[in-house]
């Protein structure tokens, strides 16, 4: 609880005093209008914003400490949980960090690499690490129920390679921090009929570096992307992403390239852009509301 407090009042910059009066006064069921205008004296006179900024805090840290115990707990139940996995989950700020961290140990629904496991395919997906020549030739000594063809068996090693790559912890946090600090925001025309005033002009054909979006930019995209005026997308130096993916393998052949092309594209960008979308404009939100 201590932690959570002086968390809230680093963020803040409230007292410890201010915050435990704040929240005491909300579970006894005080409404935020109330403890603003006749709490005063108990608040050290905090106005409404400072008074919902730290009971949304205090929400947010109370379910992200939830989620880390949760994780940690399925995690030691698979008998995996590391001493330094531990003290990254708990190190974690963010619940989308604490999720990054739990994807590789996630119970994972049947998915196309799940159904290739179980066919017995993983040997053959080991042979496209090793570069085995004449792949071909050997993955038709994998051809089974669901995997009629040697075509079919690769097709099938290579999705357990994609799902094993798409949830490295640290290239997924790379390239997190790649989109980040070099990929753009951009916005074009969809439908302009539908922008009669003119309102979205500007964001006809519009790019910023995703680092640098203001946040009423950001509004006013998601506001012209759910009227159907703007296709809002990213703009990436894929190269250089598909490049730190690609260092993972000693090895080079069509099928580790295939690998890494949908690692990427089909599996950790759009994973991530949606993560970043939501923070872009949970960001936003916040600057609108203390505004």
């Amino acid at each position: 609880m201590d932690k959570k407090y002086e968390k809230i009042s680093q963020d803040l910059g409230v007292t410890l005093k201010q915050i435990d009066t704040v929240l005491s006064l909300t579970t006894e069921g005080a409404t935020i209008p109330f403890i603003a205008r006749y709490r005063k004296d108990m608040t050290g006179s905090l106005d409404e914003v400072a008074i919902k900024a730290i009971i949304d805090l205090d929400k947010s840290l109370t379910n992200l400490n939830d989620r880390k115990e949760a994780v940690l707990a399925k995690i030691q139940e698979q008998g995996k949980l590391t001493k330094e996995l531990e003290e990254a989950i708990l190190a974690a700020e963010k619940l989308a960090d604490v999720e990054e961290l739990y994807l590789p140990y996630k119970e994972k629904r049947r998915t196309k690499a799940t159904i290739a496991r179980e066919a017995g395919l993983f040997p053959l997906a080991r042979l496209i690490l090793q570069n085995v020549i004449d792949l071909e030739k050997e993955a038709e000594k994998f051809v089974c129920e669901g995997f009629a063809t040697g075509k079919e068996a690769l097709a099938g090693a290579v999705d357990i390679l994609v799902e094993a790559l798409s949830e490295d912890v640290n290239l997924r946090a790379l390239t997190y921090q790649e989109v980040l600090r070099h990929s753009k925001l951009t916005s074009q025309v969809k439908d302009e009929s539908l922008d009669e005033k003119q309102v979205f002009q500007i964001y006809y054909d519009f790019s910023e570096t995703v680092g640098n979006m203001q946040g009423y930019r950001t509004l006013a995209l998601n506001r012209g992307e759910k009227l159907g005026v703007l296709k809002v997308g990213f703009e990436h130096a894929i190269d250089r992403i598909l490049s730190f993916f690609a260092a993972r393998f000693k090895v080079k052949n069509a099928y580790i390239d295939e690998v890494v092309q949908q690692s990427v594209k089909k599996k950790v960008l759009p994973a991530i852009e949606r993560r970043i979308r939501t923070e872009l404009t949970e960001k936003a939100e916040e600057g609108a509301i203390q505004l």
